[in-house]
């Protein structure tokens, strides 16, 4: 009989979607890159005044 432990199994699981997360993140990262150096442009002038 073949048992996976629970509490490894859970840190795999949690493991997984912390990475999927990550992936998701990194993915907004990419896509809105060409915008920030635009907005960092814009808002730090204002901030510094």
């Amino acid at each position: 009989q073949l048992s996976v432990s629970p509490p490894l199994f859970d840190l795999q699981a949690r493991f997984t979607s912390t990475l999927e997360d990550f992936q998701k993140q990194l993915d907004l990262m990419v896509k809105y890159n060409w915008d920030f150096d635009h907005y960092l442009e814009e808002d730090v002038p204002a901030a510094v005044r």
